[in-house]
């Protein structure tokens, strides 16, 4: 018990408190990945197996044969009930698409059904690996709240990951690169959290979710942060006027952009329902109202 012990407690330090939880759920799905083709490699139909018997002058195919495409496929014989459909209605609508589209062989169906199968398969491995080891920067917050607990979920499992990667960068760069973390919806609770491993910049900085309000951005995180987006795309940007995108672009730079740290952009991209004129204000307004 002390070995598993052991091994309980490795996991917890190296994964979060739902280390085991997360490798049993691996070995699960590992396990339902290993007897997929156990379940599907079914044992030769009896009656073929007598009717060969009763034939003993019929040389049996070599397997190189036996795979060629010589009339059907008799490998793909025994996934039949798994790789086609079983009523006979839409088997006859997929052979016709497939015919239209130039495929004339008689394992068409089945071929089509089982690229199916294996594009999932592997979709779901590279998922699985861009998740946990390729994963970059994520949302954290709705507009209401926050996506789930930053002093539990986020502080012991995306934590982790996230200041290996900006020290990694930083480390690359001889601490010459600044790091930006993207964020849209709720932030607030996750912001020292950033600050604590290194990111430089946040965005987009969504000002009408909730405590998002850029005068209390200012005034907790203002000296250890710079903040970048902050101009309504809600709202102001595609329903307002030239004039009202122009005094809210000056609003929020003089509250953001106080003493420097801020970089005036969108709140998230610039959607096709803004008026080009918006934008214009906006951007007007910004290099009229500069800092240095």
């Amino acid at each position: 018990m002390e070995f598993l012990t052991q091994i309980n407690d490795y996991l917890t330090n190296e994964l979060g408190e739902f280390g085991p939880l997360i490798v049993v759920g691996a070995l699960g799905l590992f396990m339902i990945l290993l007897t997929i083709p156990m379940m599907l490699n079914q044992p030769e139909d009896p009656l073929k197996k007598l009717k060969r018997n009763q034939n003993p002058d019929v040389k049996p195919k070599s397997k190189k044969d036996r795979l060629r495409q010589g009339g059907r496929n008799e490998q793909l014989e025994k996934f039949a009930t798994f790789l086609e459909p079983q009523n006979a209605d839409e088997m006859t609508a997929v052979q016709l698409r497939l015919r239209q589209a130039g495929y004339q062989s008689k394992d068409s169906v089945r071929f089509f059904h089982f690229a199916q199968f294996a594009l999932g398969i592997v979709g779901l491995i590279l998922g699985l690996i861009y998740v946990f080891v390729l994963g970059g920067g994520e949302d954290l917050g709705t507009q209401d709240s926050c996506m789930f607990d930053p002093e539990t979920i986020y502080a012991n499992y995306l934590k982790p990951r996230h200041r290996r990667m900006v020290q990694t960068v930083k480390a690359l760069t001889n601490d010459q690169a600044k790091v930006c973390f993207h964020c849209c919806g709720s932030a607030y609770h996750f912001i020292p959290h950033l600050i604590e491993i290194g990111v430089d910049a946040l965005n987009p900085v969504q000002v009408t979710a909730k405590n998002m309000e850029p005068e209390r951005l200012k005034a907790d995180f203002g000296d250890k942060i710079c903040f970048w987006g902050g101009i309504n795309t809600q709202h102001i940007l595609p329903f307002g006027t030239p004039e009202e995108v122009a005094a809210e672009t000056r609003r929020i730079i003089s509250i953001l952009g106080a003493g420097g740290g801020y970089i005036l952009n969108s709140v998230h991209n610039i959607q096709a329902e803004v008026p080009p004129e918006n934008i214009v204000a906006m951007f007007e307004t910004g290099v009229q109202h500069r800092y240095h």
